[in-house]
């Protein structure tokens, strides 16, 4: 209702850059934003999640040799036995993150660039649903706000980083309570009858998922299309043989 809606809307400041500039920065709160994914039952229902059903326990993850959507990935797996997940209790929930820029004209001066999260618990078609997924903030456009005479290549990925430390800073704050979050699932079977489940959930950032120029950014690499020697970072295929 009306306190979910005024959690939800978005919160801009002016922040102060390492680069001694300053910038608006729109960010809006991960709680409410989980919380809202949570409590839409088209989207938190048992044929949409990844989980198996064994019993009367619909949170069940199987054993499988094979690796097929993330419940058997080996992060999945081993997050759950570091974590010591009882699936009979807890739930866990790992996040994840898309950041990609969109270009807003045609010379590519002025972009967009949302950081938008959506839950691991939800299958690989549910998460290509847009309406899967939150904004949990917008990254300046550094660029259009700076230019880029007086404004380096370092400045820019220190502020980068800096800004983007503030947007996740409701995700650490998730994290640091170690004692998880209570949630009531309420999932309807295929004969219509409906069931409450009361868990434990736990959100650890799983992966972020973005393009070469983004990840470039976020792990501290310059991005360069001159002088590579290589087509890409996780190809050892050499420039130089690419017409073969």
């Amino acid at each position: 209702g009306p306190s979910l809606a005024a959690k939800m809307s978005p919160k801009i400041s002016m922040v102060c850059l390492p680069s001694s500039k300053a910038a608006p920065l729109v960010i809006f709160d991960v709680k409410a934003m989980i919380y809202d994914l949570l409590s839409d039952l088209e989207l938190t229902k048992h044929q949409n999640m990844i989980f198996n059903q064994e019993g009367n326990n619909p949170f069940h993850v199987g054993d499988d040799d094979s690796f097929g959507d993330f419940e058997t990935s080996t992060y999945y797996t081993q997050t759950m036995k570091a974590l010591n997940i009882n699936t009979r209790q807890e739930v866990l929930c790992p996040l994840v993150l898309y950041i990609d820029e969109i270009k807003l004209d045609s010379f590519g001066k002025l972009g967009l660039e949302p950081v938008v999260m959506s839950l691991m618990i939800y299958n690989r078609s549910t998460r290509n649903l847009s309406k899967a997924w939150r904004v949990i903030g917008y990254m300046p456009n550094f660029g259009s706000m700076f230019g880029s005479k007086s404004y380096s290549a370092d400045q820019k990925a220190e502020d980068y980083h800096f800004c983007m430390s503030k947007i996740i800073d409701g995700i650490r704050g998730i994290q640091q309570n170690r004692n998880g979050y209570s949630w009531t699932f309420s999932l309807t079977a295929n004969n219509g009858d409906t069931t409450t489940h009361e868990r434990k959930m736990f959100f650890p950032l799983a992966y972020i998922i973005g393009d070469a120029k983004g990840n470039d950014l976020l792990c501290g690499r310059y991005g360069s299309h001159h002088g590579t020697r290589c087509i890409r970072r996780d190809c050892d295929a050499l420039t130089e043989h690419c017409d073969d």
